[in-house]
């Protein structure tokens, strides 16, 4: 990456409001909301304070300068990459970073796709990322309520076994009972991100063309 100069702006993530210094031309580059936020430079250094958690927006900066993201190595418990992968994916959506929202989708993809149970940390993170997203058409909360609708493969359609706490879930969030009766219906396996499908779809194209 070349040498990037010009202002500052600082993000200031969480209750504490811990300091993460970013370039405004990185953030404008990369980010539409930002772009609008920040539409002239400002003789002085800036702070945005940002209602995340700090080592959430640590990801999300190294991100923006790297065009991709690691998670520590004391991010172990599948649980926690699962939210950590979330959190960034409801960034991505809300500084409308597609690139992000692609990379975060991916990784939960493959953190999922195999699986044909989930526990009740699931179901804790069905419920922040159907608080946090507000559009009815979504991916994550697609491929979230395909994890969930795997849980009553066994059950037969007996819904007297159904979970009180995925029946209290359905009862506040009516978008989340539709996908997961869809799922029901239609067959729960959790399929890839949209885009990765299109990338795979442009190269049989491309191979059939050769």
């Amino acid at each position: 990456m070349s040498t990037i100069h010009g202002p500052i702006v600082t993000l200031l993530a969480g209750r504490d409001r811990k300091p993460f210094k970013v370039h405004r031309e990185i953030l404008i580059a990369k980010s539409p909301y930002f772009s609008r936020l920040l539409p002239t430079p400002q003789s002085e250094n800036q702070n945005l304070a940002l209602d995340a958690d700090p080592s959430i927006i640590a990801l999300f900066v190294n991100f923006l300068y790297w065009q991709h993201y690691t998670l520590p190595h004391n991010c172990s418990e599948k649980s926690e990459q699962l939210s950590t992968h979330a959190r960034l994916y409801i960034l991505g959506l809300r500084f409308r970073i597609a690139r992000l929202m692609e990379e975060a989708l991916l990784k939960i993809y493959l953190l999922v796709k195999d699986e044909t149970r989930c526990d009740d940390r699931r179901l804790e993170l069905v419920k922040e990322v159907y608080t946090s997203i507000s559009a009815p058409e979504d991916e994550l909360k697609r491929m979230l309520a395909a994890t969930v609708a795997a849980r009553w493969e066994d059950y037969r359609w007996d819904f007297r076994e159904v979970d009180s706490e995925v029946g209290m879930l359905m009862e506040e969030f009516p978008g989340f009972m539709r996908e997961v009766l869809g799922r029901l219906c239609g067959g729960s396996a959790v399929g890839p991100p949209q885009h990765l499908v299109q990338v795979r779809s442009m190269k049989r194209k491309k191979e059939d063309c050769d």
